[in-house]
C-alpha cells in the first residue's frame, strides 16, 4: 500500500465544512490568496507533497497525521452548540495547538529563527576569536622559547633545572593558548557549515515532524489553556472565514486578536472556526464578549500568511485582497517563542570561553601525564583556515 506524502497546512476536514454549494463528489472550496480568488477542490488546497520528507523515528508520519485527523473529524461531527463535554474537551486542547504546529508557516519561521540564531553565534564566536587569537605562530612562539632559554644558558643566569622547569612550563601556555584557539575556531568552522549548506534544512524539517507528531502523541494539556473552558457557538451577522493561521487568540492587555503563541501575555480567550457559522471557543475566567464576525474575519484575513477559504462570493471576497497577510508579518519567531535571539550574543561568548577552558584543561592534563595523549594529539592536528601556522609542538 503506497503511504501518502501529501500534507496539508490545514486539514481537509476543515477546509470540507466550508465547501462551496454544488453537489460535487470532491468537496470544493473559495479562497483568496494574493493573486486573487481561486476555486479548488479541498484535496488541492494549502497543500505541499514530501513535507515530511525527512522520517526521523517516524516511517510513515502522513500515514499517522491522517489517522488522527480521521479521529479529530469523527469528534467535531458529535459537538453541537453549547458547552464541550469532557471528552470533547480533551480533542479540543489537542487540536488548536496542532492546527499551528502543523503549518508550512511555522516551518519557515523555525527557518528563520535558526538561521538569526546561527548568524549571532557566528558573531559571537567571530568576537571571541579576535580576542583569543595567539600573537605568533605555535612554531615561531616555541621557537622564541628555545632561542630564549639558549640566550640564558650561554650567560649563565639558568641552571639546568631552572630552564628545564621554565621552559616546560612557558611551552606548554604556549600550547594552552593555540589549542583553545584552534578548539573555538573549529566549532566557528562547523557553525558556518550549518550557515552554508542545506544541513540545517534537513535538521529543522526533521525536528519539525517530530514536533507535530509528539505533540499529538502526547496527552498532556497545551499550558496556555490551562482550565479553559470551551463551548460551540452558532455566529450571526455574516459567515466566518478560515485562514492558514488557524485559531486566533485574544490575550489579557492587548487589544488586537493575534495567533497562537507559545509564550505571550496570558491568554484571555482562543477562537477556531469550525465552519461558515459555526465557532468553537475557549476562555479563562468570565466568559468575555464575543467578537463580532467583522472582527473575527479581517483578523482571519489580516494574520493569514497565504490564503483564507470561505463561501463569500468571489467578489466579495476578491474586494478583501489588500487586508490579506497584512500582519502577517507581526507573526515572529522571536513572538511566538517569546525569545530575544540577540540577546543570546553573550551566552554564545560564554560558550566560547568554555569550549576554550575545556581545550586548555585538556592540554594540562596530558601535561601532567594523567591523560592518555590520543586524547590531545586530534586537537592538535586539526587544520581550521587561519592564517596562523599551527605546527605540532612535540614535548621538552
Amino acid at each position: 500500500m503506497r503511504r501518502p506524502r501529501r500534507h496539508h497546512y490545514l486539514p481537509v476536514f476543515l477546509l470540507s465544512a466550508f465547501q462551496i454549494p454544488g453537489g460535487r463528489r470532491v468537496p470544493r472550496v473559495r479562497g483568496l490568496r494574493a493573486g486573487g480568488v481561486f476555486e479548488a477542490g479541498v484535496r488541492d488546497v494549502g497543500v505541499e507533497t514530501d513535507f515530511h520528507h525527512v522520517e526521523g523515528f517516524f516511517r510513515d508520519p502522513e500515514g499517522m497525521l491522517s489517522k488522527w485527523e480521521g479521529e479529530f473529524a469523527e469528534e467535531i461531527k458529535r459537538w453541537t452548540v453549547g458547552p464541550l463535554d469532557e471528552k470533547g474537551r480533551a480533542a479540543v486542547d489537542r487540536l488548536i495547538p496542532h492546527l499551528r504546529l502543523r503549518s508550512r508557516t511555522l516551518r519557515e519561521l523555525g527557518a528563520r529563527l535558526m538561521q538569526s540564531f546561527l548568524s549571532v553565534t557566528e558573531r559571537g564566536i567571530a568576537q571571541f576569536v579576535i580576542a583569543s587569537r595567539p600573537p605568533l605562530s605555535l612554531r615561531d612562539q616555541l621557537g622564541g622559547l628555545l632561542d630564549g632559554a639558549a640566550r640564558h644558558a650561554q650567560a649563565g643566569t639558568w641552571n639546568e633545572g631552572s630552564r628545564q622547569q621554565l621552559l616546560d612550563q612557558a611551552t606548554k601556555h604556549a600550547v594552552q593558548q593555540h589549542a583553545a584557539y584552534w578548539s573555538i575556531l573549529e566549532a566557528a568552522r562547523l557553525n558556518r557549515v550549518l550557515l552554508t549548506e542545506e544541513v540545517t534544512t534537513e535538521m529543522l524539517t526533521g525536528a519539525h515532524t517530530m514536533l507535530i507528531l509528539t505533540a499529538l502523541m502526547n496527552q498532556r494539556k497545551f499550558e496556555a489553556f490551562g482550565d479553559c473552558c470551551w463551548e460551540i457557538v452558532a455566529v450571526s451577522g455574516g459567515t466566518l472565514l478560515l485562514g492558514d493561521v488557524g485559531p486566533l487568540c485574544w490575550y489579557r492587555g492587548q487589544a488586537r486578536l493575534k495567533p497562537l503563541y507559545a509564550a505571550a501575555a496570558p491568554l484571555r480567550a482562543v477562537f477556531l472556526p469550525l465552519g461558515p457559522e459555526r465557532l468553537v471557543v475557549g476562555w479563562h475566567g468570565a466568559r468575555p464578549p464575543l467578537p463580532s464576525v467583522a472582527i473575527l474575519n479581517q483578523a482571519t484575513l489580516e494574520l493569514s500568511h497565504e490564503f483564507v477559504v470561505g463561501t463569500w462570493p468571489a467578489e466579495q471576497l476578491d474586494g478583501q485582497r489588500s487586508r490579506l497577510a497584512a500582519r502577517a508579518a507581526e507573526d515572529t519567531p522571536e513572538t511566538i517563542l517569546g525569545i530575544e535571539v540577540n540577546a543570546e550574543a553573550p551566552l554564545v561568548a560564554e560558550v566560547a570561553r568554555a569550549i576554550a577552558e575545556w581545550a586548555t584543561s585538556r592540554v594540562d592534563r596530558y601535561w601532567s601525564g594523567t591523560d592518555a595523549a590520543g586524547t590531545l594529539m586530534p586537537l592538535l592536528e586539526s587544520k581550521p583556515g587561519t592564517a596562523v601556522t599551527e605546527a605540532k609542538p612535540s614535548r621538552p
